[in-house]
């Protein structure tokens, strides 16, 4: 092989490795987070993503995405057990519960 070819490889490599680092480290962070209360605010950003604001404090829910930015609303219940992957809603005037798992 030519050394074009090696270094374009090792190259590829690491950076595919700091990807996936990165990706599980932030995967980890969402997982080991815990929260429950009411939503005092939501907001979505730019980019779509929907962050909410529960006991003054933010979170980013980076991974649920447009279902979940369309069927919450301010005053909805939101609980958030460390170590699972599982978001547990109960909307405002309803009580009808929504689950969303990443």
């Amino acid at each position: 092989m030519s050394k074009k070819i090696i270094i374009f490889i090792i190259l590829l490599g690491s950076f595919l490795a700091i990807n996936l680092f990165i990706f599980k480290r932030h995967e980890n962070s969402l997982i080991n987070s815990a929260f429950k209360g009411r939503i005092d605010s939501l907001e979505i950003g730019d980019k779509g993503i929907p962050s909410v604001y529960v006991n003054g404090e933010r979170f980013h829910l980076t991974v649920l995405g447009r279902e979940f930015n369309y069927t919450v609303k301010k005053g909805d219940f939101i609980l958030k057990n460390s170590g699972e992957s599982k978001y547990k809603i109960v909307r405002k005037n309803t009580n009808r519960v929504l689950n969303f798992e990443f």
